[in-house]
């Protein structure tokens, strides 16, 4: 996840996705949460409440699909399975 990062860092996110999709998500959502802190710590607003009690157990689970998902697609690609 690490060069998944790294591209997303550089603003490269297609070629995060292809380092690793779920990295490429990670690095997204660090970001994002990095911006929506920013704005609660200097506005004080309850933005970030709201956006934490958004994450229902559907929305973990759908999440935790896609790690794994990205997981195979990982494993398929270093064993040769796809390009």
């Amino acid at each position: 996840m690490t060069t998944a990062f790294a591209a997303a860092a550089d603003g490269d996110l297609l070629a995060s996705f292809r380092a690793q999709p779920f990295g490429c998500l990670l690095a997204i959502a660090t970001a994002a949460t990095a911006v929506v802190a920013g704005f609660v710590a200097m506005t004080g607003s309850a933005v970030g409440g709201h956006l934490v009690r958004a994450v229902t157990p559907r929305i973990g689970w759908c999440i935790l699909a896609f790690a794994m998902t990205a997981w195979l697609y990982k494993i398929a690609v270093v064993r040769g399975f796809l390009p």
